[in-house]
């Protein structure tokens, strides 16, 4: 029995590490160390489809500005109301002559498949495919299209 504490106490002991490093932004312990510090550049991770300059137009943390945390956290909750990507992680890493901020997203799937249906007494049933976009040609632009087709009420009676 003694040889299943040291592992419980080991797995307790880094499970309370790594909670104190949120996974949206960074953890308490390392803000001292690197707030103020120069921003040497932002490096985009993630971002298959959307393009570049649409998240960097929401960020105000930018190379050449002191890192700030508050203005970090501003910037990912920008990124989140763009409602394309499902997560957004800001994570600045200490280098040589400053820091570096990481800004890693996962993109959401753009193109949704929107099966249409309803009837009126007018026109009867109309059924048909649209397809919607969130992340129109990678710039955050939304598109939507359908086909439809309609049956004649008075054809059917």
């Amino acid at each position: 029995m003694e040889y299943l504490i040291d592992p419980l106490k080991t797995i307790l002991c880094l499970y309370l590490f790594l909670g104190m490093f949120p996974g949206t932004s960074v953890g308490q312990a390392t803000k001292p160390a690197l707030e103020g510090r120069m921003i040497q550049d932002v490096v985009l991770l993630g971002n298959y489809k959307t393009k570049d300059f649409v998240i960097m137009r929401e960020l105000h943390s930018k190379a050449g500005h002191l890192l700030d945390y508050q203005l970090l956290r501003q910037d990912r909750l920008r990124l989140e109301n763009l409602n394309i990507f499902s997560q957004v992680e800001l994570r600045p890493i200490s280098v040589r002559d400053g820091v570096r901020v990481y800004v890693e997203v996962k993109e959401r799937i753009s193109w949704l498949p929107l099966p249409i249906f309803y009837w009126t007494h007018e026109e009867g049933w109309t059924y048909g495919l649209g397809m919607a976009s969130i992340n129109f040609r990678g710039r955050a632009e939304q598109f939507q299209g359908c086909l439809l087709y309609t049956s004649d009420a008075a054809d059917e009676l």
